[in-house]
C-alpha cells in the first residue's frame, strides 16, 4: 500500500524556495521586517549594524527557538513509541502521508554589547512534507548546523546635534552542517532500515561566511525617527565541502528595508518592510515582508506579512526572562499561493544585564 501510494507522487520543483539559515521569533512575528530595525541581540544574525546602536551590554545565556508545523505537534506526540526500529521506520513513513512536517529547534547563547556580539548557534531541523496539492512530491530533511559567529558595528555621525547617523556592521561565522534537504524515491522507501536516516543526512562539513550590513537612522524629533537598511548575509554562499551526500549550502541574501518607529511615554510603536532575496530567481511577491511592532511596558504585540501569509505574535518581559510567541506562514513551492505552510515558533530568552 505505501509503494503504490508513493508510486503515485509527481515531482515540483523546488528551485525557487527560500530557505533561512537563521529565523528569529520576534522577526518572524512582524513578518521577517527586521532589516532596519535590528535592536536587539538578533542583529548579530539579522543585521549586525544594529549592533552599533546596541547601549546596554547583556549576556543571553539560555535562549531558545522551537518551531513547528501543527502536523508536526502531532505526529511527534502519537509516534514516540516507534523510533529506533526498522517495523517503527516504515510506520513512521507510512503515518506521514498526506502530512505537512516541520519541527526545529535553535539554541543561540549570546554575549551582546555596545558595537560588539559574539554568539554559538546550535540548530537542529526535521521536514516530511507531502502535503502539495498540485503536484504531490516526498522532501525529507534532516538538518544539524553548528557554530560561532561574531559581528562589531560602528556609528558615524552620532552627536548630540546630529539628527542622523549611519551605521555600519560586519558579522563572521564559522559553522559545522550535515544533512540537507532530499527527494526520497520508491526505493528508498521500500528500503527503509535503521541505517535510513544515516543514508540521507551523510557525515559532517565546515564552512566560512561573512555578513555586511548598513543602517541609516534619522531622527524627526524626538519621538519621531526613520530608519533604512541593507545587508547581506552569507556573502557568496557558505558551503561544506563534498560528501555523499553533501550538506546543503547556505545561501546567500541581499536585502533592503525601511521602517518608521514612533515612541508616545511607555509605548513604541514600529512599522517596517524589507525585500529580500534580491539575486535569488523567484516569485517577486515571495521578497515581500511587512512587519507591526507595538511595545508597552511588559507587552509586545506583533503582526506582519511574510511571502505574502499573515503573521502574528506577541511577547512578554519577566524581568530576567523574555518569552516570545509567533505565528507566520512560509512558501514551500516556487511561487506564491503555490504551497504554503504555516509554522508556530516560541522563543525563551533567560539573560542578565553587564
Amino acid at each position: 500500500m505505501l509503494g503504490l501510494t508513493f508510486a503515485a507522487l509527481g515531482s515540483v520543483a523546488q528551485a525557487g524556495v527560500i530557505r533561512e539559515y537563521y529565523r528569529g521569533t520576534r522577526a518572524m512575528g512582524m513578518g521577517g521586517a527586521f532589516i532596519a530595525v535590528a535592536d536587539d541581540e538578533q542583529a548579530l544574525f539579522l543585521n549586525p549594524a544594529g549592533l552599533a546602536g546596541i547601549e546596554q551590554a547583556s549576556f543571553h545565556y539560555a535562549a531558545v527557538d522551537i518551531a513547528s508545523t501543527y502536523d508536526a505537534a502531532l505526529y511527534a506526540l502519537s509516534n514516540l513509541g516507534n523510533l529506533g526500529s526498522t517495523d517503527g521506520m516504515m510506520t513512521l513513513l507510512e503515518d506521514a502521508v498526506g502530512k505537512n512536517i516541520f519541527a526545529q529547534t535553535q539554541f543561540t547563547p549570546t554575549l551582546i554589547a555596545p558595537n560588539f556580539g559574539a554568539a554559538i548557534i546550535m540548530d537542529a531541523q526535521a521536514t516530511l512534507n507531502q502535503e502539495n496539492k498540485v503536484a504531490p512530491d516526498t522532501i525529507f530533511q534532516l538538518q544539524q548546523t553548528n557554530g560561532v559567529q561574531v559581528g562589531y558595528g560602528i556609528a558615524i555621525g552620532r552627536g548630540k546635534k546630529s539628527r542622523g547617523e549611519l551605521r555600519i556592521g560586519i558579522g563572521a561565522k564559522v559553522l559545522w552542517r550535515r544533512g540537507g534537504y532530499r527527494d526520497i524515491s520508491l526505493m528508498d522507501l521500500y528500503g527503509a532500515d535503521a541505517q535510513f536516516l544515516t543514508r540521507h543526512t551523510g557525515g559532517w562539513g565546515m564552512g566560512y561566511g561573512g555578513d555586511l550590513g548598513m543602517q541609516y537612522i534619522l531622527n524627526l524629533s524626538k519621538r519621531m525617527r526613520l530608519m533604512a537598511g541593507t545587508v547581506y548575509t552569507n556573502l557568496g554562499d557558505v558551503n561544506f565541502g563534498t560528501g555523499s551526500p553533501a550538506p546543503d549550502s547556505v545561501k546567500g541574501n541581499w536585502g533592503i528595508g525601511f521602517a518608521a518607529q514612533y515612541k508616545m511615554r511607555d509605548t513604541k510603536i514600529t512599522v517596517a518592510y524589507d525585500y529580500t532575496s534580491l539575486l535569488q530567481e523567484t516569485d517577486w511577491r515571495k521578497k515581500n515582508h511587512m512587519g507591526l511592532e507595538i511595545a508597552l511596558p511588559f507587552l509586545t504585540l506583533l503582526g506582519g506579512i511574510n511571502q505574502t501569509y499573515i503573521s502574528f505574535g506577541a511577547a512578554m518581559n519577566l524581568w530576567i526572562m523574555r518569552i516570545t510567541a509567533s505565528s507566520f506562514g512560509v512558501e514551500n513551492g516556487s511561487f506564491a499561493f503555490q504551497d504554503g505552510e504555516r509554522r508556530y515558533q516560541l522563543r525563551i530568552d533567560l539573560k542578565f544585564d553587564l
